[in-house]
């Protein structure tokens, strides 16, 4: 289907003047985009079937530049200086959005960052709020008028001056507002998300959104993240381009490559461990595989980057399912030690249980079928140790009265991640290690660690320790197999 600026008579008229516009890519290589919501003017979109067409014209365009990128997701930069209630703001068509958003793109957004939120937009919030899912909320950091706290987010070279960044205005309109004035349009190709063209049928709307149908999910429970198998499929599309070890692109198996030095699997390596680990176990001349779920964030720029620099025969990555058993063989075949450094996402901690307890049982029944049987995993201080009693004569009032709230949490998914890998001591070699709060401002690699216990005093943990310790004692020496190890910073 293609899109003409005639499409949207509504929307264009404030479109192209910096209500929406892209502004370069964030520190994770996903594509910014900046709404200036004092220029828009919801209630002059009488056809609220004109927003579900916009919206999958410019999620599509979208779409084209994370691919680019590498990516699955894009940051969102909400401005709201300016923002009048009567004038800015549309409750009917805010639920149409939002409607859209949540059934057909959730996995997308990976940050909305608001600015400048006045007074009112508490009532704002307070009206919109029960029409979003959890994982959604989680996603929306209100950042009050402190502009340097864009700056976690978006470098300042990216960042425009009216944001407290170094980079120019960004050209408006945009490059997709522009294509809708060309004679030959913007075209989305039906099929992309085969569960989205009911929005963008014409005639379609919201109430074509609603009926559209997403094709079958056949994840296990825990780690869905609604995206459908056709959400799956396109993003494994995405990424394919990436995967180095993908066999559809005629690419040699682990198995068929000449191994001139020991290699690690790493699950969890997109992510701020993961990376690290990566990296030290690049440097410590290890060939590595890093796996990138296809229902995360994508390939980092920096993964790349570590490709470039040690060579594509060091860094192989393997995009794919977690639970997948042909994905998981992929990445573990050959390797000497695997280690997990996943985490379950906000999204998905209402299932957590369930996405620890899958997703460690098939990387423990890959390893298995490929020989491999050194596994360092990441769990948590305290995790097994509050689990084991509801009451610890050893433990203080403090953490006795605080234990059932964490084994109701994290804490219980976690114990019960070691309890299954402890079951498979004949077949594994394990090493829990269980870190305390983490840094992740300390650029130090110190630590002090307990051997067997399930928690040592210090300071929070700085993220470059825990890596340092997980490569060069756990991998390189293959030292506390078959123990926990809690680790914390040097006091």
């Amino acid at each position: 289907m293609t899109f003409h600026r005639s499409d949207f008579p509504s929307i264009m008229k404030f479109a192209g003047t910096g209500a929406l516009y892209r502004a370069g890519f964030d520190k994770e290589g996903r594509p910014v985009i900046v709404t200036l919501l004092a220029r828009v003017f919801p209630r002059e979109v009488t056809d609220l079937q004109e927003i579900a067409r916009f919206w999958v014209a410019y999620v599509d365009y979208l779409n084209n530049e994370c691919e680019k990128a590498g990516s699955t997701d894009y940051t969102a930069i909400a401005d709201l200086a300016g923002f009048s209630p009567s004038k800015n703001f549309s409750l009917a068509l805010s639920k149409v959005l939002i409607d859209i958003l949540q059934k057909y793109y959730p996995e997308r957004l990976a940050y909305a960052l608001v600015l400048n939120a006045p007074f009112a937009f508490r009532m704002i919030w307070n009206m919109i709020a029960p029409f979003l899912e959890e994982r959604t909320k989680a996603k929306v950091h209100i950042l009050g008028t402190n502009m340097a706290l864009l700056q976690d987010y978006v470098a300042p070279d990216v960042l425009e001056q009216a944001f407290g960044g170094k980079h120019a205005p960004y050209p408006l309109p945009d490059h997709i507002a522009n294509t809708f004035d060309t004679k030959e349009g913007h075209t989305v190709h039906l099929g992309y998300f085969a569960d989205t063209d009911g929005a963008a049928t014409a005639g379609g709307g919201a109430a074509a959104a609603a009926a559209a149908t997403a094709a079958a999910d056949d994840k296990p429970a825990g780690i869905k993240k609604s995206l459908s198998s056709s959400r799956l499929h396109r993003v494994r599309h995405i990424l394919a381009r990436f995967d180095t070890m993908g066999r559809t692109k005629g690419a040699p198996n682990a198995s068929e490559v000449p191994k001139s030095s020991p290699r690690v699997t790493v699950f969890g390596a997109t992510g701020r461990t993961g990376m690290l680990v990566v990296g030290l176990a690049l440097k410590a001349g290890y060939d590595v595989c890093a796996f990138v779920r296809i229902d995360g964030k994508g390939v980092p720029p920096a993964l790349l980057a570590m490709g470039k620099e040690f060579g594509e025969d060091k860094l192989q990555i393997v995009v794919g399912d977690v639970t997948n058993a042909s994905d998981l063989d992929r990445a573990i075949e050959t390797s000497d030690a695997v280690v997990s450094c996943m985490g379950a996402p906000l999204s998905m901690q209402t299932g957590a249980n369930e996405f620890y307890m899958t997703t460690g049982s098939k990387i423990v029944e890959s390893m298995e079928r490929n020989g491999t049987k050194r596994f360092v995993v990441v769990t948590a201080a305290q995790a097994k140790r509050m689990s084991q009693a509801w009451w610890d004569k050893n433990a203080s009032l403090t953490e006795n009265l605080a234990r059932p709230m964490y084994w109701q949490g994290t804490y219980k998914h976690l114990a019960d991640l070691e309890k299954f890998v402890e079951g498979k001591k004949d077949a594994i070699d394990f090493t829990f290690v269980r870190p305390a709060l983490l840094d992740d401002e300390s650029a130090s690699d110190k630590y002090k660690l307990e051997a067997g216990s399930f928690f040592v005093g210090g300071g929070p943990l700085p993220r470059p320790a825990l890596a340092a310790f997980i490569v060069k004692e756990c991998v390189v020496c293959n030292k506390y197999a078959g123990t926990g190890v809690a680790l914390a910073a040097v006091e």
